[in-house]
């Protein structure tokens, strides 16, 4: 994976986007490639051919919220941004403390090019306690394909998105009238 932020020029813009080069929507890159054959690897959804996609993801709000995460505003710190064990993450420094989940990124990435997160599916039904099965049933989606938004392997459609707010909107609606 390739994080590129200031790393050439050592100066890193507190607000400076970092790249992060995908293989697909879902998962992102690391280089060297795993074996096709390796555990846990999926080659049916074409995670090893790669498509060389690049997503933009500020995270000095995340840095702001965690203390633990300051050292990364010293361009000598941030420049040594690697791939952590499985590629499951970036860290930098090879300090644990200095380390971001590649989801989480992704979905800042996400979220910040204007698109809708898995996290939002999963926080929209954490705040309303709902269980797979309620909330597809409450948005007229499959089980299946909600599943996939939560979880990342799917990207999340506008429509589900829009769902997800119009289904709060119209509970507060009849808890209103409820209550008058």
């Amino acid at each position: 994976m390739q994080v590129l932020a200031g790393c050439r020029t050592g100066e890193v813009p507190k607000n400076a986007p970092v790249p992060l080069k995908a293989r697909n929507d879902d998962e992102v890159a690391t280089q060297p490639q795993p074996p096709a054959d390796a555990p846990g690897r999926d080659p049916a959804r074409g995670r090893a051919a790669g498509t060389g996609h690049h997503a933009g993801a500020v995270f000095a709000g995340i840095v702001d919220r965690h203390p633990t995460l300051a050292r990364l505003r010293d361009p000598n710190v941030f420049s040594t941004a690697k791939v952590g064990e499985h590629g499951a993450c970036v860290i930098w420094a090879d300090d644990d403390d200095l380390e971001l989940a590649a989801d989480n990124l992704r979905a800042r990435a996400v979220e910040q090019a204007g698109g809708v997160s898995h996290e939002f599916v999963g926080n929209w039904m954490a705040r309303h306690g709902l269980t797979l099965d309620t909330a597809a049933e409450a948005l007229g989606v499959s089980r299946r394909m909600l599943a996939y938004c939560r979880s990342g392997a799917e990207p999340v459609p506008r429509t589900v998105a829009l769902a997800c707010l119009g289904w709060e909107k119209a509970r507060k609606a009849g808890a209103q009238a409820l209550a008058a």
